[in-house]
């Protein structure tokens, strides 16, 4: 099925959260049918039919199709929905683009495969699916070697749970596993970093064995289980923990300054030592200090984020169109790994609320939100007064950063707003920070030197918290 074709979802027939496919090292990983893939379902004709009937009882082997990496993530995608104004709901193909590739130790990539071989490999993928491909997370192939894999063979893994960083990209968040909260330790991405929370990872799966995942840490359960994390789209919940292969297990939450704590109670028929009796896995999404908040930050001065300000510099040249993503709350999004419930959408004439869960506007017209024209832009506040978030105040005046590459400057970053919406400039859509990454800087002040009534920095319009004011 080719990508960008409408698909049916009853036509997908494999687990999207993680692909593992293994394969030949010997010939082009791109471009040969090196990768045994399990055979996608056809449609039942009496050959095939009786053909499943003895596989069924054990009397067939599986079937398996040979296919080449492209074909692989061809094959192999996810999936997006979304509402059309004419054709209605549509559900289109998307390729996994990022891709880990596990070798032997011995023989042909016995250390990994090289830079070059690797930025080939993304040149090859993006250049095969080109427009089907998110730009803020890209192409990314991520290569090790470990004894788990059998000599003249790779194991390659992708889907939803697989997220390969930029070479020297630090983590904005974490999560840490282990038998006691003093205990904690972060999973590995092919044992040399860690494996999350990157800018633009929505999903981790990780495991004891890189034979089952290329992201690992010590879990106390058998190394075929393995842990699948993503958000969640429950009201309070910010994220979801699902076990696959694990024991029956309770979790639960425990009072903690992280995003998400879960104690998993492991209950077994017989008691093994290789079992620990409990697991803490703890999650923070963002922890820098710069990261969006829900609730006023306890201890520290706060300013509440008031509206938000699409300038005209911001659509000039295009359709006057914008739009703020937010989450079952009404909150705006902050990190890859927050759903998104509903966008507030205006087109220069009018302001609609388009629901993601029904796909499709909906009558409440973005009640709850006006936006209103200023001299040089549009601002969009809630109705009600109410801040949509809060930002702890730096220390000291600091420079404000809206760049991708947060990591390379101790600035106060606020890449974050590419969640939180987009502005459309003719046939351009651009993230409410990358509007903003490449014009001129300016401070983010302390609480001591921050203005008495709003002020603006890039598109946030900020104010001292009332908790705060003097």
């Amino acid at each position: 099925m080719a990508v960008g074709d409408l698909v049916r979802q009853r036509d997908l027939a494999w687990d999207r959260e993680i692909i593992r496919i293994p394969g030949s090292i010997e010939g082009d990983l791109v471009k040969d049918k090196l990768f045994q893939a399990p055979a996608l379902p056809r449609r039942p004709g009496r050959v095939s039919r009786f053909w499943h009937r003895l596989a069924r009882r054990g009397g067939g082997e599986p079937e398996t199709e040979a296919l080449s990496l492209l074909q692989l993530l061809d094959q192999r995608h996810d999936i997006v929905t979304y509402g059309t104004p004419s054709a209605g709901r549509e559900t289109v193909a998307v390729p996994f683009t990022h891709v880990v590739l596990l070798t032997a130790t011995t023989g042909r990539f016995s250390g990994g495969l090289s830079a070059d071989h690797r930025h080939e490999i993304e040149a090859a993928i993006l250049d095969r699916f080109d427009q089907n491909i998110d730009p803020m997370t890209s192409v990314r192939i991520g290569s090790a070697s470990s004894p788990t894999v059998e000599p003249g063979t790779v194991l390659a893994y992708f889907g939803r749970g697989i997220f390969v960083p930029k070479d020297g990209e630090r983590p904005v968040g974490r999560v840490r596993v282990g038998s006691s909260l003093e205990r904690l330790v972060e999973p590995s991405l092919l044992g040399s970093r860690p494996a999350g929370l990157y800018r633009g990872q929505s999903a981790l799966a990780f495991a004891s064995s890189l034979a089952v995942a290329p992201a690992t840490v010590r879990l106390g359960v058998d190394d075929t289980a393995w842990f699948y994390l993503e958000g969640a789209t429950g009201a309070g919940d910010t994220l979801a923990l699902t076990p696959h292969e694990v024991p029956a297990m309770e979790p639960s939450r425990e009072a903690t300054s992280a995003d998400a704590l879960w104690r998993i109670e492991l209950a077994h028929a017989q008691d093994d030592a290789r079992y620990a009796d409990r697991l803490f896995i703890e999650v923070t999404l963002d922890e820098r200090p710069s990261r969006f908040l829900r609730s006023l930050p306890l201890g520290r001065p706060a300013f509440e984020i008031a509206g938000l300000r699409i300038g005209d510099d911001d659509i000039r040249g295009g359709t006057e169109a914008f739009w703020i993503d937010l989450d079952v709350d009404g909150y705006p999004l902050a990190s890859a790994m927050t759903v998104r419930d509903a966008s507030i959408v205006h087109d220069g004439r009018r302001t609609r609320r388009y629901s993601w869960r029904s796909y499709d506007y909906d009558s409440e017209q973005g009640a709850g939100f006006a936006i209103a024209r200023d001299r040089d832009g549009w601002v969009f506040r809630p109705t009600s007064g109410r801040p949509l978030g809060y930002l702890a105040a730096p220390p000291e005046p600091t420079m404000a950063s809206f760049q991708a590459n947060w990591w390379t400057s101790p600035s106060y970053h606020l890449d974050w707003l590419d969640f939180c919406g987009c502005v459309e400039n003719g046939t351009r859509i651009q993230g409410l920070a990358d509007a903003h990454a490449h014009r001129p800087a300016v401070v983010m002040p302390s609480f001591a030197t921050a203005p008495a009534d709003e002020f603006p920095i890039g598109p946030l319009i900020l104010r001292r918290s009332e908790r705060d004011r003097p």
